[in-house]
């Protein structure tokens, strides 16, 4: 399909809204875009998304899980459903998820992320730390890896590390 017979509000437009952290908006483009065409499996990754970085991770489980059903060799969609995992306390499932993705893509930093985190929750602090030290490798700093980074330098006792990624 060419890009004029795209829908105004796409699986497309929600990732850019996404990118640009207008996450409401992102929403309803993914919705109207999903409900004008369910059979693009891109539009279930926006919408799994948008509702992921609104925190409503409950609902974004069945858009992400619907699409690692279709596209199963998206890193991505892992890696995400894989966040959404560890945000409802499911460590396993996201570890899991996680290891899925980075068999796909191992420079992967969400789902270095994802697995980082995960492995805090079953308190793998070394393992966790090592997935933090990858996700910063392959991708940027944020608030999320700063805090992770803080999580698994307290765990492990060294609290002037811990009080570096803190601050």
């Amino acid at each position: 399909a060419t890009l004029a017979a795209r829908p105004q509000s796409s699986p497309w437009l929600s990732e850019a809204q996404i990118n640009r952290e207008h996450f409401e908006e992102a929403m309803a483009s993914a919705i109207e875009g999903s409900a004008a065409d369910p059979t693009i499996t891109e539009g279930y990754l926006a919408l799994g998304r948008a509702y992921a970085e609104l925190d409503q991770f409950s609902t974004a489980l069945w858009p992400l899980q619907t699409y690692v059903a279709y596209r199963p060799d998206d890193a991505r969609g892992w890696a995400y459903l894989a966040r959404v995992n560890v945000a409802l306390h499911q460590p396993n499932d996201a570890l899991q998820n996680a290891n899925r993705a980075l068999e796909i893509n191992n420079r992967l930093s969400l789902g270095y992320l994802a697995r980082g985190f995960a492995n805090c929750d079953l308190g793998d602090y070394e393992a966790c730390r090592q997935d933090f030290q990858n996700a910063y490798r392959y991708g940027t700093t944020s608030y999320w890896l700063d805090m992770g980074f803080a999580t698994a330098y307290f765990r492990l006792k060294d609290y002037s590390e811990a009080l570096n990624y803190a601050n």
